[in-house]
């Protein structure tokens, strides 16, 4: 243990030989994306002190707490069904190349299962280099679909 000395949230002077801590984390509930954004941080820490043997966990000395807002997930979304989206924003969002994002902009995807068709028949047609990142591009654009920022309707 180390010895430490400070002053407490009410200023009172502390030492100890020892500190504890802990953190809190509370999500938004009842939100999408679900479990991905905390709406309380909470950060405690205490002091130990050597009661003969053993040590002993004494209360918090600090704790400091954030309550953040929930952020506005708004964003463009990509309607390959009507056709009508970006190549270059398309690109830009998603982080993929624009050549690839052409690609799916010159094939006039229009379904789930035409977007899986042409993957599958570029994963076919490819070097090994070029399955890795087909392989990463798939992996994006999934994602994109379950985050609804590429839908088909």
């Amino acid at each position: 243990f180390k010895f430490v000395k400070g002053k407490s949230k009410d200023n009172k002077d502390y030492d100890t030989q020892g500190i504890w801590y802990r953190f809190e984390i509370e999500y938004y509930q009842n939100q999408e994306p679900k479990k991905t954004f905390p709406s309380k941080l909470k950060a405690l820490f205490g002091s130990y002190k050597n009661k003969g043997k053993s040590w002993q966990r004494g209360k918090a000395i600090r704790d400091v707490s954030i309550s953040p807002v929930f952020p506005d997930f708004e964003g463009p979304v990509f309607n390959f069904k009507k056709g009508d989206w970006d190549v270059d924003q398309f690109s830009k969002t998603l982080h993929i190349t624009k050549s690839f994002a052409k690609m799916l902009k010159n094939e006039n995807i229009s379904s789930k299962l035409d977007l899986d068709d042409f993957i599958f028949e570029k994963l076919e047609k490819s070097t090994e280099s070029q399955k890795n990142k087909i392989a990463l591009f798939k992996k994006i654009i999934e994602r994109g679909i379950r985050d609804k920022i590429i839908i088909f309707n």
